[in-house]
């Protein structure tokens, strides 16, 4: 096959330089990388199919370079959605993940997911498109190949950080026990009340890593009825402790309102959602959090993604922010979708207050309009209030004043 194309990488190793390392598009290595990685010229034709894609879908590179993705490598009930996914990366149009089902060699299904990063001219035009991805073969078969793997990806992705993380946490908190175990009476009152608001935002972290375990079925935590006024009058004394002086806080919570979800879920939830908030005023506005008893029914029940008609507990969290545009609004659920600058968010915030509030049988609604500010909305189902509270405030809301 004859290729009139400037730049055409196998990923063999051979002993002419150039051709194993001519990186399409000025990035050398691509041959070598791990993960699989495909890239496209403006016309959708491959220039680069690495080893690691070779190993997936068992296609050797010069059966491939040179020609666009064929029919008979894709699988045949995703291959339109296909087609349609990639001429949207090479166009630049596609922000989110790009999911391709293969067909092996030995007519076997596989599955990559995958995002697109572009190279341009000068002039701004997309030269070329590299998908680098994954090989989600493994995460699709468990689920029964039904439905995308993003979720999935998420929920993997997640377990792994909040493992992480749960070790380094470890350390801090066993530090500062030692500290506060055995040198207390080194330290004066003021020192060993900062070491224990030390230990309590450690603890903070370690039910937060739970809340992050909780994506994952298999680390599903049983429910516990919450006392909300004191939980999120406590969280709001937090957040109003760490704002900047030009951020404006209003807090109105409701009395006696009771709700059976996953507390460090609902935690972690209520943290991105201020997080979001809060970045979304670099210059300072007006940041609100309220949590009301409604009765939800029609449109507003399909705002909230669907949830059946009844009593809920709803948490909004409202900034006078930036705003998203309505073509993005409708895509801040996705996983790795991000209005941000992808060096400070993966885009996977509001992916995870999405799959909380579904969890616990309730809904998220967000509003937003550019230049105004954006209206996040956390439904959550309201039980009877002669349930007893089995998880309130851990502290006293005095040493954080809420209002």
């Amino acid at each position: 096959m004859a290729h009139n194309h400037p730049v055409a990488t196998s990923g063999r190793s051979s002993d002419d330089s150039t051709d194993r390392e001519a990186a399409p598009w000025g990035i050398p290595g691509v041959a070598e990388l791990s993960n699989p990685v495909l890239v496209l010229d403006r016309e959708g034709r491959v220039c680069s199919w690495n080893l690691a894609v070779e190993k997936l879908t068992r296609v050797p590179a010069e059966q491939i370079l040179g020609e666009p993705l064929p029919d008979r490598l894709l699988s045949a009930e995703y291959r339109e959605a296909a087609r349609a996914t990639i001429a949207r990366a090479i166009s630049g149009e596609h922000a989110g993940p790009v999911e391709l089902r293969f067909v092996t060699s030995d007519g076997e299904e596989c599955a990559f997911v995958g995002w697109s990063t572009h190279a341009r001219a000068h002039s701004g035009e997309i030269t070329a498109t590299a998908l680098v991805g994954i090989d989600a073969t493994g995460l699709l078969a468990a689920a029964g190949w039904q439905g995308g793997v993003e979720s999935r990806i998420f929920s993997h992705f997640s377990h792994g950080v909040a493992h992480r993380f749960n070790n380094t946490l470890m350390v801090i908190h066993g530090n500062l026990q030692l500290v506060q175990s055995f040198k207390s009476e080194q330290l004066d009152e003021d020192t060993l009340a900062i070491v224990g608001d030390a230990l309590a935002a450690a603890e903070d972290g370690a039910e937060l890593v739970r809340g992050l375990l909780g994506v994952s079925p298999r680390e599903r935590r049983a429910p516990q009825v919450l006392d909300l006024e004191s939980i999120v009058r406590e969280f709001a004394g937090i957040v109003r402790s760490g704002l900047p002086e030009h951020t404006e806080f209003t807090v109105s919570i409701e009395a006696d309102v009771r709700v059976e979800i996953e507390f460090a879920q609902f935690k972690a939830a209520l943290l991105h959602l201020v997080v979001n908030a809060r970045e979304s005023m670099p210059s300072g506005g007006v940041l609100s959090l309220a949590v009301e008893i409604a009765r939800v029914s029609g449109a507003s029940c399909r705002e909230l993604g669907g949830i059946a008609p009844g009593r809920y507990a709803l948490v909004t969290v409202e900034d006078s922010g930036h705003g998203i545009t309505p073509a993005d609004v409708h895509k801040v659920r996705e996983p790795f979708f991000t209005t941000k600058s992808k060096s400070r968010s993966l885009g996977l915030g509001l992916t995870f207050v999405d799959d909380f509030a579904r969890t616990a049988r309730g809904g998220l609604a967000i509003e937003s309009r550019l230049g105004v500010g954006t209206r996040a909305v956390l439904a959550l189902p309201v039980i009877n209030h002669q349930s007893p509270p089995t998880v309130r405030s851990k502290r006293r809301c005095a040493k954080n004043p809420c209002e």
